[in-house]
């Protein structure tokens, strides 16, 4: 199986152009939330995310999540990934909301677990270090 992955996360959107009249009925439909301080979405937050029942089959392919704005360089300056890697994480994007931030945390630190076992394995059977 291939193709990409979209995990809608309600952040502030800092990717739109110029506005023009695309979406605007359904803008005017959120009335002066604009200018509320109050988030659109209210959830509970969440400090953990929960445990994928099919993590063994995905943690085994290639992926990545993108969030906030750097450059390839920028990338492999702040976190190196191998070719096989499923997470990159770009710590210097302004996620604001703390249980989406939180939920972020959580996933890179399943992933980097995950690659510190594979290495450990690796070594186990070759004997060498990684």
């Amino acid at each position: 199986m291939r193709g990409g992955v979209h995990i809608n996360c309600p952040f502030a959107e800092p990717l739109y152009g110029e506005m023009d009249d695309t979406g605007l009925s359904w803008q005017q439909r959120l009335g002066d939330w604009w200018q509320d301080d109050k988030p659109w979405l209210r959830e509970a937050p969440r400090l953990e995310s929960e445990k994928q029942r099919d993590w063994f089959f995905w943690r085994q392919k290639r992926g990545v999540v993108v969030a906030g704005r750097m450059s390839a360089e920028e990338g492999q300056k702040s976190c190196p990934v191998g070719a096989n890697s499923w997470l990159a994480a770009d710590w210097r994007c302004a996620v604001t909301n703390r249980a989406a931030a939180a939920v972020c945390r959580s996933l890179v630190r399943q992933c980097q677990s995950d690659q510190r076992a594979a290495a450990g394995a690796n070594c186990g059977a070759t004997g060498k270090q990684p």
